[in-house]
C-alpha cells in the first residue's frame, strides 16, 4: 500500500482510487491464480465517506473500478450510510450491472424512508 494510504487516511478521490486500484490488483492477482479458481471469495465492506466519494459526478472512473470490484465479490456491505447514499447504491448497482443483480438496503427507522421508496 502507498504511504499515506490507509485505514487512517484523508478519504478524497485520489485515496480512493489508490485503494481501490490496490485491492482490484490484488484480487485480481488471485483470481487468475488457477488453484484458487472458484475457492476466493471476499466481501466489499466500506464506509459512506468513501461512497459518498465514489457517487461524486466527476468521478465516473472510481465508479467503474468500484463496480468491478463489487462484482466480484460475494458481498458488499457499506456502514454508515446516510439513506439517500443507500438509494443511491441500490440505483447505481440496478443501472450499471448486467443482468438481474439482487440488492439488498437496510434501515433502522424513519430517516430510510426516502431509502425505501
Amino acid at each position: 500500500m502507498e504511504p499515506g494510504v490507509g485505514p487512517l487516511a484523508e478519504v478524497t478521490p485520489a485515496t480512493v482510487q489508490a485503494l481501490l486500484e490496490d485491492f482490484y490488483n490484488h484480487i485480481g492477482r488471485q483470481l487468475k491464480d488457477e488453484q484458487r479458481v472458484g475457492q476466493y471469495k471476499f466481501c466489499l465492506v466500506l464506509h459512506g465517506k468513501v461512497l459518498y466519494t465514489i457517487l461524486e459526478e466527476s468521478q465516473a472512473q472510481l465508479r467503474q473500478l468500484f463496480l468491478a470490484i463489487a462484482c466480484s465479490s460475494s458481498a458488499v456491505i457499506a456502514c454508515r450510510l446516510a439513506p439517500a447514499q443507500k438509494a443511491a447504491l441500490v440505483r447505481l448497482v440496478r443501472n450499471c450491472v448486467v443482468g438481474s443483480p439482487l440488492t439488498l438496503a437496510i434501515g433502522d427507522g424513519g430517516n430510510d424512508v426516502s431509502m425505501i421508496q
